[in-house]
């Protein structure tokens, strides 16, 4: 695929996967440049990897008592098919049984976030409780403390930021 610079008045072919929304396949969307104004849709990425290594050291200790044994095998799951990328725009988790899971959280849907430490403190586990009430969970976060404060700072960004839904008229909503 080559870059190039498009005009107004030009049309374009995107080919978009829809397989992650349930869809067959891919699928054809014709674009038309209406004007001259980029659209900026660059992600930085902040974390991308897997879960703490020492999560899954400590657990392979446990694992040498019955007890710890499947706290041991979830370790391991976590440690082969779990993988997180934070971005500034959105929170990717793919996860699950061979990693099949896959779970896309705009930074705009959280509302709160609630974090606790584990593996003395060198990792944690998170819960991102968004708009609508639900909740998603991220166990097992290296250097987690970093990775909340940015997470708020983005949410606190938002949040100062007028809502143009809340003016009526030449006065705001109190």
């Amino acid at each position: 695929m080559e870059n190039k610079k498009l005009k107004r008045g030009e049309e374009v072919e995107l080919l978009i996967s829809d397989l992650a929304f349930g869809g067959r396949g891919i699928s054809k969307l014709n674009v038309q440049i209406s004007s001259n104004q980029m659209i900026n849709m660059n992600e930085e990425i902040f974390y991308e990897g897997g879960p703490a290594k020492s999560d899954l050291i400590i657990n392979l200790l446990a694992g040498i008592t019955i007890l710890g044994l499947p706290f041991t095998f979830a370790a391991i799951v976590r440690a082969l098919w779990l993988r997180y990328k934070i971005t500034n725009k959105r929170i990717t988790i793919d996860g699950g049984w061979f990693g099949k899971n896959k779970t896309q959280v705009s930074l705009s849907n959280i509302e709160e976030i609630r974090s606790i430490p584990r593996g003395f403190g060198s990792y944690g586990d998170m819960v991102l409780i968004l708009n609508d009430g639900s909740k998603v969970e991220m166990k097992s976060l290296p250097i987690f403390r970093e990775k909340q404060k940015f997470i708020e700072e983005i949410i606190n960004k938002r949040s100062q930021i007028p809502n143009l839904n809340e003016v009526q008229g030449f006065a705001t909503k109190s």
